[in-house]
């Protein structure tokens, strides 16, 4: 290894295939282990499928050598064969991540001068892609074939990762083969061979993902990919690691410190587990090696332009507690001290840190000046080039070096590095933004925060949503202050200082009541309340002033709140009331408030007993009764897992799930005076119902269209469960009956399944108690929403005598790009985005019955009740909406009225069902449309790897004439439709469609119209769409 102190060339290299390339060696591999899996990504890839993939890839590029491809992938199979592919067609990748705005899409993509694209079918029509030659690479897996040989070297670029820049245009750095084989073949400084499973959490367009990616296929291991969502979640990310055996990985200083504060031994299973990006936190990593002994922490230090690592120090369990250092050079690179004036530091004396070795990048892509003055060459070492990091470091006595700062304005966030002059350069080109200002706030725990000041007539929510649709979320500051003028110094600049003594709350106007150091503070019991709302929402700083919908919560973070505020409270709270007020408003709300019921005493765990059934049960049986085989009420929700990998005593989870949750040891009960009951069952009441079923030929979908059957609602159980397995696909999946469960219950119920919790949940009969109390508290609030249809909607063929629910399901994908325009509109709109939809929605009814008020039925969680955001039940309450649409309405004022409305119904009880149709059997007792939300977070419950979907689909059946349901996803929103093919057809609903994606662009794109203008009509001639079932 080469030292630092003092010649960098005192040792001999390690010996290395420093001439070979990147894809020669994993190509190797897969000759060597074919059978070996390369990636497990909800399915495995073997290193034969790899190397197969790659090939065909790679003879549909037409490349030349050089030549820069984009990967608009996310992390997963694809992007590792794309990434193979591309270097063995001899060009170089760049990866592009798909969830970054279009504005900085595009930009990527003309700056790189990329000659083709990598990307899904259902990214190809994202604006940022137009013009450019777009290539499928699932489209690409049929056709393997050998890719022509290139004679290219090892010293020629590999990659093209993007970094922030100073000047607000992010700076593209080629990194060539030799620089990662030097990082991943025979490292010294983790273990990686063909026993290694590699956590994958990087993004793509971040370099940790570059030694996740090739560290583990150059030494023919396995790539597990992980969701972001179950990397943020310690709990999750444990069971991950544990389920799939993970043996390694890389994880940004911020990330590290928050997983250890939650549980510092979920690392315990793991072999090595790199930090970087960042200051490794001193405390934190004494305490995960207190927790995991046998796990060697190793803290990593490198830069994009040295090849990811360019130093590493393993922690030392008892020492280090004051500053962790960054270490040693890893093999085959350099790492030097240099003064100000260019020479060698003595040690103990801080210094500049210069870098070099087989690491070092070929430069910047298209900028020699900026390569000529950050690629260098050193007096001390002739015909040596230097990357110089900008970082002041000290050399200690032993060698190892310790990060001391920054010697620019550059930060790091979320592992990515943010030039604060970049951020600055982008919020001057906002529309009416003069001046911008950007702080790195350093005083709350984890990584630095942005903190901007602007002047000008822009307000701070349009500068954030402008920010938000034009790149990535990492550089979008986390509060915009806005000031009539910036304070100055003696000599006419800026005073930074006096803006740093700001407390920059989020999203600050000019206001007389600007906060300042020392002047917010919150009196007790409004600290009461913003604990809750920092536990829901998840933001730390909050003022007297600030509404939930200014920090980014929705009508289902309120809902929770309420719930919350109940039981902390012991006082009535209106989801209306969190929605609408400010902290302060609704903490003097709350004190004037009257104490809740005193609820009667329900059902012991142990003891049967029987209770009545809610409006909403009774609603429900009612309908279950009168079509005994009807499977519209079945909720089946489905988990794909990865490899096999479910790591998970089924049976034995089930019946735990069992005991701790009534609602799923409840039956019904006919009682002498014709009025049914629900009864509650013992605790281990025998045999859970769960099957283990085969899937011939990997057809998990034919098998649980089958299984999905009805219940009996006396005998029970009124839920079951099933393992469907095939040669190389396994599923599981839970079916209950909305009897006794809603949409928010099956996440619960995946939660409980997975994280074996063993604190209290609330009394099942207690809870209905509570709800049946709250009903009868304010009769005349319930009958004020009973509502009454509105004109029928055009169908294809005229109604059957006596309602039919056999129906069809059709998802389509909303896309990033307009899921995050509805957000951004909502937000400036103090709204949440269900509103947005809804009004979307109401505009297209409107056009198609000629009602300026369209009614649609619209579910409400029902989890304002003590406790119940962690019971499973069917308290989920149905009302109707009339949506305010006529045509000269603007849409802002549609959305407000809306919300408003949809505020005061939030905690009603369920209405009585004798206010629809009259008792007509020909239709829907409430309401034709229905519409649903479904934040409920079912998707982000990790299940060994696999993410849960509920699938009506298996159903075959839709309750509404007409249903949309938007279900939120991270790779953009979804839309469900659900029609009675007895009287629509699909084509019909396809056309609905497109005209609510037309509403939406329009609105986004000039909100203020009259919604009478918004979009176009649908098209009389239907065309039918492509169905989705995917699990």
């Amino acid at each position: 290894m080469t030292r630092t102190v003092p010649d960098p060339r005192d040792d001999a290299p390690a010996l290395y295939p420093r001439d070979t390339r990147i894809e020669q060696l994993v190509l190797d591999r897969a000759a060597r282990t074919p059978r070996s899996v390369a990636v497990a990504d909800g399915t495995s890839l073997t290193y034969a499928q790899l190397a197969d993939w790659s090939a065909g890839i790679a003879n549909r590029l037409e490349v030349s050598p050089g030549d820069v491809v984009a990967l608009h992938l996310s992390r997963g199979a694809a992007f590792a064969a794309a990434a193979l592919a591309v270097l063995r067609a001899g060009a170089v990748y760049m990866p592009v991540d798909p969830d970054h705005p279009d504005e900085r899409v595009a930009y990527l993509l003309q700056d790189a001068g990329a000659v083709a694209v990598l990307s899904s079918a259902a990214d190809a029509q994202r604006a940022a892609l137009r013009g450019a030659r777009v290539i499928d690479p699932c489209e690409c897996a049929e056709a393997p074939g050998t890719p022509r040989p290139h004679g290219t070297a090892a010293t020629d670029p590999a990659y093209l990762m993007y970094t922030s820049g100073t000047t607000g245009r992010p700076k593209g750095v080629l990194v060539p083969h030799r620089a990662v084989v030097r990082l991943a073949h025979d490292a010294t400084h983790a273990h990686l061979g063909p026993d290694t499973v590699m956590a994958h959490i990087g993004a793509t367009s971040f370099d940790a993902s570059v030694w996740e990616l090739w560290g583990t296929l150059i030494n023919g291991g396995t790539l597990q990919v992980l969701s972001r969502e179950t990397v943020l979640d310690p709990d999750e990310f444990g069971q991950a690691i544990a389920t799939h055996a993970i043996t390694t990985g890389l994880v940004t200083s911020a990330l590290f410190s928050h997983l250890a504060d939650a549980d510092p031994g979920m690392f315990a299973p793991m072999r090595d587990l790199l930090v970087g990006g960042d200051v490794l936190s001193a405390t934190h990593a004494q305490a995960v090696l207190a927790a995991c002994p046998n796990l060697r922490l190793v803290n990593a230090y490198g830069p994009t332009e040295n090849g990811v690592i360019s130093t590493v120090h393993q922690v030392v369990p008892g020492k280090d507690h004051r500053r962790v250092p960054i270490g040693l050079p890893i093999d085959n690179s350099s790492a030097l001290v240099v003064t100000d004036e260019g020479h060698l530091q003595r040690p103990g004396l801080p210094g500049e840190l210069w870098v070099g070795g087989d690491g070092l990048a070929v430069g910047y892509h298209r900028r020699p000046q900026l390569t000529a003055a950050a690629f260098v060459e050193a007096s001390f070492a002739p015909g040596e080039r230097f990357y110089r990091t900008g970082d002041r470091v000290v050399c200690r006595p032993d060698g190892a070096i310790e990060f001391v700062g920054r010697a620019d304005g550059q930060i790091k966030v979320r592992g990515q590095r943010v030039e604060l002059g970049e951020v600055e350069n982008l919020l001057i080109g906002v529309d009416g933004v003069e001046e911008a200002v950007v702080l790195a706030d350093k005083s709350v725990p984890g990584e630095p925060v942005l903190r901007a000041f602007v002047t000008g007539t822009a307000t701070a929510g349009q500068v954030r949503a402008d920010l938000s649709r034009r790149v990535p979320e990492h550089l979008v500051p986390s509060s915009v202050t806005v000031m009539a003028r910036f304070p100055l110094t003696g000599h006419g600049k800026v005073d930074r200082q006096a803006l740093g003594a700001l407390v920059a709350q989020p999203d600050t106007d000019p206001d007389p009541r600007a906060r300042t150091a020392g002047t917010v503070s919150l009196t007790p019991a409004q600290e009461q309340v913003a604990q809750i709302w920092r536990r829901v929402v998840g933001v730390e700083e909050i003022a007297p002033g600030d509404t939930l919908t200014q920090l980014g919560g929705s009508s289902l973070a309120a809902t929770r709140i309420a719930g919350l505020l109940r039981a902390g409270t012991g006082r009535t709270c209106r989801v209306m009331w969190v929605l609408r007020d400010d902290l302060a408003t609704l903490t003097t709300r709350l004190e004037q408030a009257p104490p809740v019921p005193a609820r009667p005493t329900g059902a012991q765990n142990d003891a049967p007993s029987t209770l009545p059934l809610l409006p909403q049960q009774s609603a429900v049986l009612t309908e279950a009764l009168l079509r005994p085989g009807d499977l519209g009420y079945n909720l089946p929700v489905v988990v794909e897992i990865p490899g096999h990998q479910l790591g998970l005593d089924i049976a034995g989870a089930l019946a735990r799930l069992r005991d701790r949750h009534e609602a799923l040891r409840t039956t019904l009960v006919a009682g002498t005076d014709g009025q049914w009951r629900q009864r509650v069952g013992p605790v281990n009441g025998g045999a859970v119902p769960f099957e283990v079923l085969r899937a011939p030929g990997d057809d998990l979908e034919t098998v649980l269209h089958s299984w999905v059957r009805p219940f009996d609602l006396e005998a029970g159980p009124l839920w079951r469960a099933a393992l469907v397995s095939g040669p190389t696909r396994q599923a599981m999946a839970i079916d209950a009956h909305h009897l006794i469960a809603d949409g928010w219950s099956l996440r619960v119920l995946l939660e409980d399944l997975t994280a074996a919790r063993q604190s209290a949940v609330p009394s099942y009969g207690e809870l209905v108690c509570e709800a049946l109390s709250q009903q009868m508290e304010q009769p005349e609030r319930r009958a004020a929403f009973a509502r009454q249809p509105g004109p029928d909607l055009p169908l294809d063929r005229p109604r059957p005598p006596l309602r039919s629910t056999a129906g069809a399901w059709v998802r389509h994908p909303l896309g990033l790009k307009r899921t995050r325009a509805v957000r951004a509109l909502a937000q400036d709109l103090g709204a949440p985005p269900f509103a947005v939809y809804l009004t979307a929605l109401g505009v297209v009814l409107a056009r198609v019955t000629g009602s300026p008020r369209p009614t649609v039925a619209v579910p409400f969680s029902g989890r304002h009740v003590a406790g119940g955001e962690h019971a499973v039940g069917m308290l989920v309450a149905t009302h109707t909406l009339d949506v305010p649409v006529a045509p000269e309405t603007s849409f802002p004022s549609a959305v407000r009225e809306l919300a408003t409305t949809a505020a005061e119904t939030a905690d009603l009880p369920q209405p009585v069902q004798d206010a629809g149709h009259g008792g007509r059997r020909d239709r829907h007792p409430v309401a034709d449309v229905l519409f649903a939300f479904q934040d409920t977070g079912l998707g982000d419950v990790d299940v060994a790897g696999g993410r849960p979907r509920w699938l009506p689909e298996l159903t075959g059946a839709v309750l509404f004439d007409l249903a949309l349901h938007i279900e939120p996803r991270g790779e953009g929103d979804e839309a469900l439709w659900g029609f009675a093919s007895a009287i629509l057809d699909a084509g019909t609903v396809h056309a609905l469609h497109t005209e609510l994606t037309d509403v939406l662009d329009a609105a986004v794109s000039d909100p203020h119209r009259p919604v009478g203008s918004l979009g176009a009509p649908a098209p009389s001639a239907a065309v039918r769409p492509d169905f989705v079932f995917d699990l």
